[in-house]
């Protein structure tokens, strides 16, 4: 640890593991390797069973990982680079899980939060250069969140750099041109797939909304930062590697499929009404039904019938109900 990027920073980190404690080990390992020192991690176990707990830990006892089950009455969590595994009796959702981690992490009282992906490598040096990128933001009563450039994992290609809410099409719009400002900046989107924020400004927004269950709760997240005057910053001078779609299967996966289609509206009938709704219904709607037609010439039916589940939960469903793809 540079000592001069972040001498006394206490960091929480929260991950979401489900059925995949093999590429969560390799992120927990980039994280202890990334030589940060006061931080701890918050494992939330979405449901997965014994088994992922029973991996982790035996490669983690034979790696030298400090790994703890985590119980909420525990009282000794520290900063000294410990990990933590809760098992959720539930799949909580990446929104839920994430939620769930930082109630945990908040009452150590760190000086800031990470949500990070479980499909995510840390480089060197990763949160001391963070750190030293958003110490004059950071101070600032408006500062909500920030986010860093990443790049795909197999080509090095950005995935990454900063993006726009386009409300037309309901879609948080990656910018993932080559680099031309490389001072951090703001922006108006930043990906679910790593954040940094302070507990207190996170609290205050009311977390994320958890019945988005997984997709579009970082989209809805940013609109209500923005919506509150808090900014959101990008820094590209410092970077992860994510292997995009590794832990849901990919856009067209029935998790891909079902969960974008229902979320899109919700989040749409949540935040508008009138002009900027039915905007998006003839934008939505048409590009939904091209998608079917293609997946029914190509035979691929179940995800026909995952994308008018979608549309039909997403539409004509109370949000609050809570509707996952297996309800």
């Amino acid at each position: 640890m540079n000592p001069e990027a972040s001498p006394a920073i206490k960091l929480s980190i929260v991950l979401i593991n489900y059925n995949k404690p093999a590429l969560t080990l390799a992120c927990v390992e980039s994280i202890i390797g990334s030589g940060f020192d006061r931080f701890n991690v918050f494992i939330i176990d979405n449901g997965s069973g014994p088994g992922d707990q029973d991996f982790f830990s035996e490669k983690s006892v034979s790696m030298g990982i400090r790994f703890h089950p985590y119980k909420p009455d525990i009282t000794s969590i520290e900063f000294n680079r410990d990990i933590y595994w809760y098992d959720s009796p539930d799949n909580l959702g990446y929104a839920g899980g994430m939620n769930l981690g930082f109630r945990f992490a908040k009452t150590r009282k760190p000086d800031f939060i990470s949500f990070l992906n479980n499909d995510t490598l840390l480089p060197g040096n990763f949160f001391d250069d963070m750190f030293r990128e958003i110490k004059v933001v950071s101070m600032n009563e408006d500062f909500g969140m920030a986010g860093c450039l990443i790049r795909n994992m197999d080509d090095r290609s950005i995935w990454f750099a900063g993006g726009e809410l386009d409300l037309k099409r309901c879609m948080g719009r990656h910018l993932n041109a080559p680099i031309i400002n490389h001072q951090i900046h703001e922006t108006h989107f930043l990906t679910g797939c790593f954040n940094l924020f302070k507990p207190d400004t996170y609290e205050a927004l009311g977390e994320m909304d958890g019945d988005f269950f997984l997709y579009f709760e970082d989209f809805d997240l940013c609109y209500r930062m923005l919506n509150k005057g808090l900014k959101l910053y990008i820094t590209p001078n410092v970077e992860l590697t994510h292997q995009a779609g590794s832990s849901t299967g990919g856009d067209e996966s029935l998790i891909g499929v079902y969960y974008p289609t229902r979320n899109r509206l919700w989040l749409m009938r949540k935040h508008f009404r009138g002009y900027r709704l039915w905007r998006f219904y003839l934008f939505f709607f048409p590009t939904r039904m091209i998608k079917a037609l293609k997946w029914i010439l190509s035979g691929k039916i179940s995800l026909v019938l995952v994308l008018l589940k979608g549309l039909k939960d997403g539409l004509f469903s109370k949000k609050n109900k809570g509707l996952r793809l297996d309800q």
